[in-house]
């Protein structure tokens, strides 16, 4: 008939609810006891196993599994011995991720300074303006990287007052003419002073022609 012979052997596996039942119901009993002591040997050995995930983590800086281990083991495991170590590991990891970030915006400006600069004629190698006898001066030097000789390059600068307003535009030829490859030259535009003026910005162009694309580097 399909049933069960009388003197068939019992199970000797619980799940976890028979033995939440086993230790509530007889909790003096041996094999509560026993219970009781194995699952807290699991629950220490599962934590150091989170602990030791997490720090292999840090070792090898796979920060991800480092941070899923820690936030496991604070989750579900915050009562064992292991998780005494949680402060100390949790700041190695936030200095972790802190260097990292830190380090892919690096590896980020580079790689936009590395297109940037591919996609130019000229390297601003640097330049400031000032005031002088009634004259706004603004001079610097600009580098050819173009890989061929440039012609009557002009250096045009555009002064702003405090807001931001248009105030007047001058230019000149930088002191090179031709510029060659990898030749750096100085230049000097000069306008009349203007008591407004208050910042400035600089490009190139090409003597009644189009503007140049000109690198900047980051400073």
């Amino acid at each position: 008939c399909g049933r069960r012979p009388p003197d068939h052997p019992r199970s000797t596996t619980f799940d976890n609810s028979s033995v939440d039942q086993l230790i509530v119901r007889f909790p003096d009993a041996p094999e509560a006891r026993a219970a009781r002591q194995l699952r807290a040997e699991i629950r220490a050995h599962v934590a150091d196993s989170l602990r030791a995930v997490a720090e292999q983590g840090l070792e090898k800086g796979n920060l991800q599994a480092a941070r899923r281990a820690l936030e496991q083991l604070k989750a579900d495991w915050s009562d064992t011995p292991a998780a005494r170590r949680l402060p100390s590991l949790m700041a190695r990891l936030e200095r972790a991720e802190r260097v990292a970030e830190q380090q892919r915006e690096a590896e980020r400006k580079r790689a936009e300074e590395a297109r940037a600069r591919a996609g130019s004629q000229l390297e601003l190698l640097d330049w400031r303006w000032s005031r002088s006898y009634g004259y706004a001066i603004a001079e610097g030097r600009v580098k050819n990287i173009s890989g061929q000789r440039l012609e009557n390059v002009v250096a045009e600068v555009t002064w702003y007052d405090r807001s931001g307003g248009f105030i007047t535009a001058d230019e000149a030829l930088i002191s090179l003419n031709p510029i060659l490859p990898g030749q750096a030259s100085t230049f000097k535009v000069i306008a009349v002073w203007n008591p407004e003026m208050n910042s400035a910005s600089i490009s190139f162009k090409k003597l009644f022609g189009s503007s140049i694309p000109t690198y900047r580097p980051s400073r």
